[in-house]
């Protein structure tokens, strides 16, 4: 038997024991807890994406299974351990209660404090594993955190660069509808160029028909003076003494012929001279059609260069956007997948080898997640070699066999460069649409001078018909006065051998009185002479017969003055005729001079009818070119206010952006930097400025009205007539 101080230092030696078992026990169950909380913690930063597939670049302090199963296999023999030390503690026990002598007692003593020293050498191993995995687990954290900003900042430019994508998709479609528009003004271009074609054709076709009656009126114009010419030589040979009157008469004729001679040869020297200008302005407008068709055909082969652009933005945008989108539900997925398996906690010791299972499918699965995401890979380097090839500017990249954060980088900034690109291809499609315009204010200001041109050929159409119908009046009173003269001559001549005839019957009867007469004048002198003797016997009779002889004496005498001048009655006669052709040709003259006078009135009446029809036409077309132009103004002012009230809502809308940027509290952390400090600021500038101009706030006073006048039409300008 033992003493009973003996007794009591064994049974505290084996309360410490068993008090010390406990406590290892209990760290060791904290340590598996921990551990397989770090355990599960790796798995997740594995599955994180955006991060190396590498375990070795990304986490390299992460247990492998290698390392997992021995400190599983520590703890097992740990166990066993102290399920050794509980049996030789109970084993101990009953040596000492069973043991009759102290040297077992000494032999149990010694065992119990090699077997305290190997448990403190192991108690002391176990800690500074744990403090290993302690620092392994905050690095962990610290990756993973890293990871999330980056995740946060791919996911803020993936945004970004959908709100530019979507921004080119909204200017293409504008300028899908400008093409439109001006492939509608192209046709309408055409088919007034067909118009115009028509009314050229269709003035030729009145020209030659002017032309042909031109040639018909002065072949009725010759007719008329060989007749005229033959009527002139009629009258010289029905008046042959009258040569005085007649030469009055043909000098007269002759300057009336002399004055429509002038006349025809200024109208042919007219139509001649519209006939040059005719043909210049076919000429011309042939040249003109000419140089508007090769506007047309450069036009639509600029306008199909910009559809096969637009095409290719379109195709483009669309495989950038179903790119963004894959990789948009990559990353929802890679996000699900480590919330699924963070769920999983550990409860016990018994879920260990549960845990180890999962562990193994985590990292299969894990390994077909880095198959799939080297096909994407793939995938994606596919799509960049397409970009670089469209691009021209960029040799093809070499297939990476990992993913990589730099990778993702160098993807949106190759996105921002196709962006860029589209931008600035979107403003040579702008300035492609600008000049375009150009040309087609151009072809507007040729259309207008055009149709003036036009309507002054039409004035000259008009002139040259009323003129030609002048000339065809003026004929047709010719061709009247020309017959009222036949007539004229006809009763005249008719006349005169009336006059004829009643001269030579007066002048027979005159000769035959003549004769009678100086027949009786002979009996009577005979009478006289044998009678004389007898005067006394027979002088009642001789008083008688001297009476009738004094009475027939006059008679005689007249007779014989009568027979003395038969030519100064017909001389006489001739006169009077004379004078009477002379009176009708004074009155002729006259007329003619009146017909003269009032042809000079009407001519000059016409003059200024045709003036006034000048100064009208003209007023039309500069009051037709002032309504265009103020119908133009002010359709520029619409699409000019349109602008700006555009231009303002997306300054606001740029503004509301800015500011809710300026809010977010991440984008401020990230903008601290000086750089883009000075960016935003000047940002903010041009804001600022773009809203204080004074296009857009009507408010402002600040506009220069130096060359404003209220007049829509003329804008202050005198019009030249």
């Amino acid at each position: 038997m033992l003493p009973q101080w003996q007794l009591e230092v064994l049974v505290l030696v084996l309360r410490l024991e068993a008090y010390l078992a406990r406590e290892g026990h209990v760290e060791l169950k904290d340590h598996q807890v921990k551990k397989s909380y770090t355990q599960q913690r790796d798995v997740n930063c594995h599955n994180i994406p955006g991060l190396k597939t590498n375990p070795d670049n990304v986490m390299p302090h992460i247990i492998n299974e290698e390392q997992v199963q021995p400190m599983f296999s520590t703890e097992s023999r740990n166990d066993n351990t102290i399920q050794n030390i509980n049996s030789e503690v109970a084993d101990t026990k009953q040596t000492i209660v069973n043991s009759p002598t102290l040297t077992d007692s000494l032999n149990a003593t010694e065992f119990l404090i090699s077997s305290k020293r190997n448990l403190e050498i192991q108690v002391d191993n176990l800690q500074s594993k744990l403090a290993d995995l302690q620092d392994k687990y905050t690095l962990a954290l610290t990756n993973d955190n890293a990871s999330k900003q980056i995740i946060q900042n791919l996911e803020r430019d993936l945004r970004n660069i959908e709100d530019k994508y979507n921004q080119i998709g909204k200017e293409i479609l504008e300028k899908n509808d400008t093409i439109k528009e001006l492939h509608t003004m192209k046709t309408l271009l055409s088919d007034e160029n067909s118009n115009y074609q028509e009314q050229l054709e269709f003035t030729k076709s009145i020209l030659t028909a002017k032309e042909a009656e031109n040639n018909s009126l002065h072949s009725q114009l010759f007719n008329l003076q060989n007749q005229l010419e033959a009527t002139q030589l009629q009258l010289q040979q029905l008046t042959n003494g009258t040569v005085f009157n007649l030469c009055k008469n043909k000098t007269d004729e002759t300057q009336q012929n002399e004055v429509l001679m002038q006349k025809i040869l200024i109208l042919e020297q007219q139509l001649k001279d519209s006939q040059k200008e005719r043909n210049q302005i076919s000429v011309h407008y042939e040249h003109y059609v000419s140089e508007l068709n090769e506007q047309l055909k450069s036009v639509l082969e600029k306008n199909e260069n910009l559809s096969a652009e637009l095409q290719y933005l379109a195709n483009r945008e669309n495989s950038l956007i179903e790119q963004i989108s894959e990789m948009e539900i990559r990353y929802q997925n890679y996000h699900i997948q480590p919330k699924a398996t963070a769920d999983v906690t550990p409860g016990s010791n018994d879920e260990l080898q549960e845990l180890q299972t999962k562990y193994e499918e985590i990292q299969n699965h894990f390994q077909a997640l880095n198959i799939k995401y080297k096909e994407l890979e793939k995938q994606c380097i596919e799509s960049n070699e397409k970009i670089k090839e469209l691009s021209q500017h960029k040799d093809t990249s070499s297939v990476q066999d990992t993913i990589s954060i730099s990778k993702l980088n160098a993807d949106i900034a190759s996105d921002k460069i196709a962006a860029q690109r589209a931008t600035e291809q979107n403003k040579k499609l702008k300035q492609d649409m600008q000049g375009l315009e150009d040309a087609y204010v151009k072809m507007s200001k040729d259309k207008l001078d055009l149709t003036e041109k036009l309507t002054a050929e039409k004035y000259l159409n008009r002139q040259l018909t009323i003129k030609l119908a002048e000339i065809e009046e003026k004929t047709k009173d010719m061709q009247v006065k020309l017959k009222a003269k036949d007539e004229e001559m006809i009763r005249l001549q008719a006349s005169y051998r009336k006059l004829e005839k009643y001269e030579s019957s007066q002048t027979d009867k005159l000769v035959d009185n003549y004769t009678d007469n100086v027949i009786e004048y002979e009996e009577l002198k005979e009478t006289h002479s044998h009678n004389e003797e007898c005067v006394g016997h027979q002088s009642d009779g001789s008083e008688e017969k001297m009476q009738r002889s004094d009475v027939m004496t006059p008679e005689i005498l007249c007779n014989s003055g009568s027979r003395q001048s038969p030519n100064i009655a017909r001389e006489d006669a001739m006169q009077k005729l004379q004078q009477r052709f002379l009176k009708i040709m004074e009155e002729v003259a006259d007329l003619s001079d009146e017909k003269h006078r009032l042809e000079h009135i009407i001519l000059q009446l016409q003059n200024e009818t045709e003036t006034i029809c000048e100064y009208v036409a003209l007023y039309q077309q500069q009051r037709s070119l002032l309504k265009r132009r103020d119908e133009e103004r002010s359709a520029q002012i619409k699409i000019f206010e349109a602008e700006c009230d555009k231009l303002k809502k997306e300054i606001d809308e740029l503004t509301s952006i800015l500011v809710k940027l300026s809010q977010d509290k991440d984008l401020s952390h990230f903008l601290k930097t000086d750089s883009k400090n000075i960016d935003i600021q000047r940002v903010m500038n041009l804001l600022s400025n773009l809203q204080s101009n004074s296009l857009i706030d009507p408010h402002k006073k600040n506009v220069d009205f130096k060359n404003f006048y209220p007049c829509n039409c003329c804008s202050g300008k005198l019009i030249e007539v």
